[in-house]
């Protein structure tokens, strides 16, 4: 499995949910928008998700 957390500049629950998980020992991916995608990339990709941080998690079988 694959964690991907996407996130940005100045989000507090952002740093908790990627303290959470490092304290959890689960490894993920940060994807931090702005950076590594811009916003019209992450609504384009999650057009119902408003609000960050924004975890996926991608099973074996999946494709991308």
């Amino acid at each position: 499995m694959k964690t991907i957390v996407y996130t940005k500049d100045n989000c507090p629950a952002c740093v908790q949910l990627k303290t959470r998980l490092v304290l959890e020992g689960t490894s993920f991916v940060e994807v931090h928008l702005g950076r590594d995608m811009t916003i019209e990339a992450f609504k384009e990709k999650f057009p119902t998700v408003r609000s960050v941080p924004h975890m996926e998690i991608r099973g074996e079988y999946d494709n991308n």
